[in-house]
């Protein structure tokens, strides 16, 4: 009698049990779902910016030229004009070593010194052309990227008339500035290649020739590299 007890207690305890769940269940299915929530309403950037910001930042689309032989001969003495613009200005040693102090700076452990550095760094124009130049291939993340951007800026400023005429050419600067560095990209491997023989054959000299040669190449193709970047992303550094 007992034991039928026991289990008639449990078989009602096991019917109210999934009674409830089931109905949880049916609750649930019949509960309407939430209305969403529509975002809302973001303005243009145009719109939540001063006129002359807006100006500045957004990019104007410039129309797609046809590639030509003539656009690449303008577009290559372009290119020729920029590197003889940017070659280093004469640095009295007075300015040699404020440069050489500033770039240092960019390491510093306070964020305010690596702020005034680069912006000095970049008043000083061509002047610190050769130090930033070192200094963008920093083992440093810091300093590379400090350096990286103030060169952008100070070479983005010196050449303005030129970037303004190279912008009206995209497609051909595409064209004209990648084959300028496959180019170079292949005098680079056969100067690496030569330097290691003659390393390998014991030939010092004609060694530290070619690597200068291979550095030399090395920042030809970062120039070039930086040169497209700018001439894409000019209206950051139009200031």
């Amino acid at each position: 009698m007992r034991v039928q007890k026991i289990a008639m207690l449990l078989g009602g305890c096991f019917l109210a049990s999934a009674t409830f769940l089931a109905g949880e269940a049916q609750a649930k299915r019949a509960a309407p779902a939430a209305e969403p929530v529509p975002p809302a309403a973001v303005p243009a950037q145009a719109e939540r910016m001063a006129p002359p910001a807006a100006d500045r930042i957004m990019v104007r689309p410039q129309p797609v030229e046809q590639v030509t032989e003539e656009t690449k001969r303008e577009v290559a003495r372009l290119v020729a004009d920029y590197f003889t613009t940017l070659q280093a200005a004469s640095a009295t040693p007075e300015d040699k070593a404020r440069v050489d102090k500033l770039v240092r700076e960019l390491a510093s452990e306070d964020w305010a010194t690596r702020e005034n550095a680069s912006r000095e760094l970049v008043k000083l124009g061509r002047t610190a052309l050769p130090a930033l130049r070192e200094a963008a291939r920093s083992k440093d993340v810091e300093v590379a990227t400090r350096a990286g951007d103030a060169l952008k800026s100070v070479e983005a400023a010196t050449a303005k008339p030129i970037f303004d005429a190279l912008r009206k050419y995209p497609q051909t600067v595409w064209v004209v500035v990648q084959g300028q560095i496959d180019s170079t990209r292949d005098e680079w491997n056969k100067a690496r290649d030569a330097a290691a023989a003659a390393e390998k054959a014991g030939r010092k000299d004609e060694a530290e020739k070619l690597g200068a040669e291979v550095r030399r190449l090395g920042g030809r193709i970062s120039d070039l590299d930086r040169l497209y970047w700018i001439v894409q992303n000019y209206t950051r550094y139009d200031r």
